[in-house]
């Protein structure tokens, strides 16, 4: 199983690396880039089963996840802007920290 993993990364703000090339990544876990703001790249790891992003940065929103078609577990940990957490019911086992805004809660 293909893995990054990223803890701590102070200067972190893009996953810009993570390219089309990258078709054997099945899981992605960051932690602590609190810098972090752009995961689109993320889309382009058409093969990822888990993803893990905790205390990173905020992000517009999750659109990103629905070019994941494997995805069966998912972590978020961070700030969704646009509060549309929707997507996280179609995943197997999802988990996020819930903000007043969102439009579901954990417990739904």
């Amino acid at each position: 199983m293909a893995m990054a993993s990223v803890d701590t990364a102070t200067k972190l703000s893009s996953l810009k690396g993570i390219a089309s090339s990258n078709k054997k990544l099945e899981v992605i876990d960051i932690y602590g880039a609190q810098k972090l703001q752009d995961y689109a790249a993320i889309a382009n790891a058409k093969s990822l089963r888990k993803l893990f992003l905790s205390k990173t940065g905020e992000t517009p929103n999750i659109s990103f996840l629905k070019y994941l078609p494997l995805l069966e577990q998912v972590t978020i940990g961070m700030k969704i802007i646009d509060g549309d957490v929707t997507f996280l019911k179609k995943v197997p086992k999802a988990g996020f920290v819930e903000y007043p805004h969102y439009n579901a809660k954990m417990s739904q």
